[in-house]
């Protein structure tokens, strides 16, 4: 038996202040107060799936970069759709699906989707 007591582990990202947790739950975010307007998720981090899948960050897998039983890590991390994404999150063109991240939340401004 690996724990005794149930507990819940919530992890934060480091740029999460834990006097917005209450809000972010709520998905009140004009409550939030602390700011982060860059997503750092696909410059330092790629997010695998048990089939493989590789996606630039946790809020959405089915945007896949690449598949580990097809290319190896290298070619997908350096590959044109990484690069074509890491490009739009420099531009902070986000997609719609970034409403979800509490990392692109924390000041209480809401992302600008996608340029069409």
């Amino acid at each position: 038996v690996l724990f005794k007591k149930k507990k819940n582990l919530l992890l934060l990202p480091p740029t999460f202040s834990p006097n917005n947790l209450k809000a972010y739950l709520k998905a009140d975010w004009n409550g939030m107060k602390d700011q982060y307007n860059k997503c750092y998720s696909p410059f330092v981090s790629a997010d695998i799936v048990a089939n493989g899948d590789v996606a630039p960050c946790h809020v959405f897998y089915d945007l896949v970069m690449g598949n580990l039983h097809e290319q190896s890590i290298s070619e997908i991390w350096n590959g044109s759709r990484y690069t074509k994404f890491r490009n739009m999150m420099k531009q902070q063109t986000f997609m719609p699906i970034c409403s979800g991240c509490c990392i692109l939340y924390l000041s209480g401004k809401k992302a600008r989707k996608r340029k069409e």
